[in-house]
């Protein structure tokens, strides 16, 4: 497969952020992607979903964008996107 579309990409993310344990946290553009590389599986290339993400992040829609916030999983504090 290889490129899936932001729209599925959106999905998968709209997925990570509502599930337990990440239900009302803010994650960070890197724990994203290695969150979203895991979901998709092996199919998809890291290249191909990147693009995707940075969609998401430059068009948060529904998600609720932070642009200087501690990240739930790695702890720095920089852009982040969690559910409303």
């Amino acid at each position: 497969m290889g490129f899936p579309s932001e729209e599925a990409v959106r999905l998968v993310v709209n997925a990570i952020l509502r599930s337990a344990p990440w239900t009302h946290a803010f994650l960070c553009y890197l724990c994203l992607l290695n969150l979203t590389m895991e979901e998709l599986g092996p199919a998809y290339e890291e290249s191909g979903v990147r693009p995707a993400i940075d969609r998401v992040f430059e068009n948060p829609g529904a998600l609720m964008y932070l642009q200087s916030f501690r990240c739930a999983k790695c702890q720095y504090t920089m852009a982040c996107l969690g559910f409303r």
